[in-house]
């Protein structure tokens, strides 16, 4: 009854809402490092990729593909970072990819779809639900037919986008978007993503702080349901510790901070100082974050006495300067990242820069990653924002689509014209679930029935591991890569940068070891662990890590694997040597 009614109201929709002439923006401002309205690369298209067609191609049916990332919005201009390998993934599929200048390849046919061809329309849907729906309306309604949809990247408008899609018989492959609530296939049939779900960006971070010892923990979220659901999820894991003995925590608080709503970042920032929490969870959008952060700036709450860890850590590189200057934030971009100094973000592992091939196009990933930067880097003249934290997923995402459609098609010799039937999307929905391959964003599968799983059921959802970024330089990049976090441990890439203003403290033998640390230091850390007292400044600022080697997450002593030199077993001597190093500091 509940879907009959949503059908009648959707058709409604698309009758009385005026039609909308194009779907994408003519201009992309949030897509530069200084905010110039640049021309977005295929408004002049008709909001179609254009493609070098392949003369010895024969195409009998086009596959019409809708991409739905956000040109403006919460989340930022991923649409346009992220064209540059769109545009390469609908172009490799009518030619076999070479590994020379960037969209310049072989003249030979892809073996991909014979007698078809892949054409790509973009739609923004502006991280909106109500916007994704009423454009995913006017777009299936209009001709030509659809026949997949790659988007969208927030989870909310993904939330909508499945509800309309239900209608039309399509397959939706989300390239990021990672609610944990998107899971669940008998509210959102037929999803599926290419990104892992928010809970792995939770289980990291809840990794972390236990490998760094933190046991008295704030947590500040926003009102939307894929923070909710982290927060949930965090003080499930914590309890879960409580309850078995194995780790004492203690959450200091949990405030809530509304959308764009400075008296609650206010009230929150009271809160945080008022019970002393030092070590906090945020799980914000970056939008919000920016306008905490300016929160905190204004009543001196700064980085290193306060050390924020960003679930949702999908922030664009330019945060700072977008949001600086506007109402909710009143600080200039200096003080939001000095602020946010030192603050570790968690999200969906970035491109892979290796000689590995990628599994569907053929292509060298190096290769991949190196055209992309040049690409995007060249956009508004030479003004591109780039991120290889998200791009990649729109690339696999746009191969995976191809390959579906390919083993429906041409292996299990269906028709064209069994497309856009219930047993279409049932069949492309199975074959989905099937793929493994090595991906741009590193190897490819999607958690089903046979292997892999998970408890509970996520079918749809991808294995992945989570990269760990931290605010390391007050420019218009602030984040560097800090480390790779996947359920079998952790790959340090970098020291762990506390303080901006002196990154001279060593700790001998690579990752802090309680023998080769400071003593001032080292109290810090363990007096945030739950000692008495906070998290205190001191003249030390930088943790060194190791490079490109792991660390296992699930010791929990109060110094695990992370302080203790990745060990295999910890050192008994290890509380021994603490006890020496906190009397010597006293």
């Amino acid at each position: 009854m509940a879907t009959h009614c949503l059908i009648c109201v959707l058709l409604w929709w698309d009758l009385v809402l005026p039609a909308e002439t194009l779907l994408c923006p003519a201009t992309c401002p949030d897509a530069t490092t200084d905010g110039y309205a640049a021309a977005c690369r295929f408004h002049g298209n008709n909001c179609t990729v254009p493609t070098t067609p392949n003369l010895a191609r024969v195409s009998t049916h086009d596959l019409n593909i809708v991409v739905m990332n956000p040109y403006s919005g919460a989340a930022g201009d991923v649409a346009t970072v992220s064209e540059p390998l769109l545009q390469a993934a609908a172009q490799e599929t009518v030619h076999r990819a070479c590994d020379v200048d960037f969209l310049i390849h072989c003249s030979a046919d892809s073996s991909l779809l014979p007698g078809y061809r892949l054409q790509v329309h973009v739609v923004d849907a502006e991280c909106s639900a109500q916007i994704g729906i009423r454009r995913t309306i006017a777009s299936l309604s209009a001709s030509p037919p659809k026949h997949a949809v790659l988007g969208a990247v927030c989870s909310g408008a993904s939330e909508g986008i499945n509800d309309a899609l239900y209608h039309y018989n399509v397959l939706q492959v989300s390239p990021s978007s990672v609610s944990a609530s998107l899971s669940d296939r008998s509210r959102f049939p037929y999803f599926t993503r290419m990104a892992p779900s928010y809970r792995f960006n939770v289980l990291a971070l809840f990794g972390v702080l236990k490998l760094l010892g933190f046991k008295r923990v704030g947590v500040v979220h926003g009102p939307r349901s894929i923070s909710v659901l982290a927060r949930d999820l965090f003080s499930e894991l914590v309890q879960r510790d409580l309850d078995s003995g194995a780790y004492p925590w203690t959450i200091l608080l949990q405030a809530q901070v509304q959308v764009q709503d400075l008296e609650s970042a206010s009230a929150a920032m009271e809160l945080v100082r008022s019970r002393d929490a030092r070590i906090n969870m945020m799980a914000l959008y970056e939008d919000d974050g920016a306008m905490l952060l300016c929160q905190a700036y204004r009543r001196g709450m700064l980085s290193p006495d306060y050390v924020w860890m960003i679930s949702s850590g999908w922030w664009i590189q330019n945060f700072a300067q977008r949001f600086a200057g506007t109402p909710s934030c009143p600080c200039t971009a200096e003080e939001v990242l000095q602020t946010g100094y030192g603050a570790m973000a968690f999200d969906m592992g970035p491109m892979m820069n290796t000689g590995d091939v990628h599994g569907l196009s053929g292509r060298v990933l190096s290769d991949i990653y190196k055209d992309y930067l040049a690409e995007c880097a060249a956009f508004g003249g030479g003004k591109g924002v780039c991120s290889v934290e998200v791009a990649g997923y729109t690339y696999d995402g746009l191969w995976h689509i191809a390959a579906v459609l390919h083993a429906f098609l041409i292996e299990q010799n269906r028709s064209y014209e069994e497309l856009n039937t219930e047993f279409s999307r049932e069949s492309l929905y199975q074959l989905f679930l099937r793929q493994d391959y090595m991906g741009s964003t590193g190897r490819v599968r999607i958690f089903n029935s046979v292997e892999p799983t998970t408890t509970p059921p996520s079918h749809g959802d991808r294995e992945g591991q989570i990269l760990i970024r931290q605010i390391t330089t007050i420019t218009a990049e602030p984040f560097a890569h800090l480390g790779i976090w996947s359920a079998t441990g952790t790959t340090w890439l970098a020291d762990i940068i506390w303080n901006m203003t002196n990154g001279s403290a060593q700790c001998e033998g690579g990752p802090a070891s309680a023998a080769g640390c400071t003593a001032s230091w080292h109290r810090r850390i363990r007096r945030s662990a739950g000692g008495a007292g906070g998290f205190s400044s001191s003249s030390s600022s930088t943790t060194p890590s190791p490079t490109s080697r792991s660390t296992s997450a699930s010791a929990p002593e109060v110094l695990d694997h992370y302080h203790l030199r990745q060990r295999r077993e910890a050192d008994p001597r290890q509380e021994e040597l603490l006890a020496t190093l906190e009397s010597g500091a006293e």
